[in-house]
């Protein structure tokens, strides 16, 4: 009978209210509330919510403050419940394929945004990176990056730069001024361009590869990817008309 009720989203004190109910026969508040050790208003509230469900009966004679509950309506109830919720479901599974094509529509509007925390967690951001190239929704690396990778991320950033190599990326690269470990010279055997631009040498990158931004940080080792086509299109076409107007370093 718990089991029954709690499906009926009745709780455990009304539940307790019910059964004294149906084991005693017809009472009055006063009685469930000394019997079962109640406040008389939480018996008051338990009781309006039972005959609400429809479980529990109220006295139309002149002893209308008497209750009285039969298992007989309880199991009536849950069949009417049941057969409701079959109906509900039906209707469901029927406007199911309409609700999802809704959920898409809406869902579109909003960019995809994950979160990198960690070292481990930006090497998973660098990992989507190459998940890009390898299922060949791009084929060129755009980014704003750091002029040294030799020591970043455990070493992890060198085994991107020749993985992403395996996948023919043409990679361009803008990177600040001072010493850097490219050693580009000509033509170079990992598909690389690097330009630079008048600022110092940073700890944090901005790629662009097919409808996702990553945005990170070397040094705090954390990051952001953002799937938004219409801003990385944006970002996209700046980044080639500066790129267009640099010398090669």
């Amino acid at each position: 009978m718990e089991y029954l009720l709690e499906k009926l989203g009745v709780n455990k004190t009304d539940t307790k209210i019910y059964i004294f109910l149906v084991e005693v026969g017809w009472c009055s508040v006063a009685q469930i509330a000394r019997d079962i050790n109640l406040p008389r208003q939480t018996v008051y509230s338990g009781l309006k919510q039972l005959l609400s469900i429809g479980i529990v009966e109220q006295s139309r004679t002149k002893k209308s403050g008497l209750f009285y509950a039969d298992p007989q309506i309880l199991i009536s109830t849950i069949n009417k419940h049941n057969i409701e919720l079959e109906r509900a479901k039906s209707t469901l599974e029927k406007n199911l394929p309409e609700i999802l094509l809704q959920k898409k529509r809406y869902t579109q509007s909003y960019p995809t945004i994950t979160y990198y925390e960690g070292e481990k967690s930006l090497q998973r951001l660098f990992d989507d990176i190459l998940s890009q190239f390898k299922t060949k929704k791009d084929t060129v690396f755009r980014g704003f990056g750091v002029n040294t990778v030799k020591d970043k991320l455990s070493g992890y950033a060198e085994k991107f730069i020749k993985e992403r190599a395996k996948y023919d990326v043409e990679t361009r690269l803008i990177i600040g001024l001072g010493p850097d470990d490219f050693g580009i010279s000509g033509a170079d055997p990992l598909g690389r361009e690097v330009k630079r631009i008048p600022i110092p040498s940073q700890d944090a990158g901005v790629y662009m590869v097919a409808n996702r931004l990553y945005i990170f940080s070397y040094k705090n080792k954390n990051g952001i990817m953002i799937e938004d086509e219409s801003v990385v299109k944006f970002l996209r076409e700046v980044f080639d008309y500066l790129w267009q107007g640099m010398n090669s370093r």
